[in-house]
């Protein structure tokens, strides 16, 4: 099922622990001025490191590069609530901008590219 992460507009440092499909994950969300962007740390419950440094990016698979079981068959994806396509700001994550988490399942029915519809 999809799950909005809870992130707070305008927090430049976050540090959530948050459960998905029963299971509890740490997540950092980091402002990065120079770049004017967010990255996300991923975490096993035991703090031991997932993936690092992942670029939040509208409309992609959010740490699709990774092969630990967080990704396998699920996705966080960045999304515009306002369509406009701008990239999130300080102030626009967990506001414009949502972390979505989504199972293959919920991929699949919004389409997301090479992700079978389930039958």
């Amino acid at each position: 099922m999809a799950e909005i992460i809870p992130f707070t507009p305008g927090d430049p440092n976050q540090d959530l622990t948050v459960t998905l499909d029963g299971e509890p994950w740490g997540i950092v969300a980091r402002w990065n001025g120079r770049d004017n962007a967010w990255y996300l740390d991923i975490y096993e419950a035991d703090r031991k490191p997932i993936a690092m440094s992942i670029k939040v990016v509208l409309g992609v698979k959010l740490g699709r590069k990774y092969t630990h079981r967080f990704f396998s068959n699920r996705a966080l994806i960045a999304w515009d609530e306002s369509n406009t396509g701008i990239e999130a700001g300080l102030d626009d994550l967990g506001s414009r901008v949502s972390v979505i988490y989504m199972t293959e399942a919920d991929l699949a029915l919004a389409g997301m590219p090479g992700v079978e519809r389930p039958r």
